[in-house]
């Protein structure tokens, strides 16, 4: 008997490896050193507003969670995390023996336009295919007049 996770990812999906790489900061102030090095566009909550843009030029505010989009091709999630802050990097390599399998899923934003994220599934110990992670892959604006 098939799990009802194999018909989410029979259709359209692609096989590849999704790597990691974790960093935590308890300094917010490192935190924000870290997005205005790496990442190019992107979204971020702060305790007082929702800011859509370059995470170098965030306003004041304490940071809660985002994310965004990295100069190497790959992105980026912040969540707090305890006292502190976690950032994941993700980086897809297609591979088609890889472990993972990708379906990506388009979401409408506020405003207009579309963020697009990657699904990404992974088997457990039981051999049943969970949703793992939904790193952000792009960001299409609306053009305004």
């Amino acid at each position: 008997m098939s799990h009802w996770s194999e018909n989410l990812i029979a259709a359209d999906h692609s096989c590849g490896t999704l790597t990691i790489d974790t960093h935590r900061l308890d300094d917010e102030a490192m935190v924000r050193d870290h997005l205005a090095r790496s990442a190019s566009d992107g979204w971020m909550c702060l305790a007082s507003e929702v800011y859509e843009g370059s995470p170098a030029q965030l306003p004041v505010g304490p940071l809660l969670s985002g994310d965004w989009l990295l100069e190497d091709g790959g992105s980026g999630q912040l969540r707090r995390d305890g006292s502190g802050w976690r950032i994941d990097e993700y980086h897809w390599k297609d591979d088609a023996s890889g472990p993972h399998r990708s379906i990506p899923t388009a979401r409408g934003r506020i405003g207009g336009g579309q963020w697009q994220y990657r699904v990404v599934w992974a088997r457990d110990e039981d051999e049943i295919w969970r949703p793992w992670a939904a790193p952000l892959t792009s960001i299409e604006r609306e053009e305004t007049r």
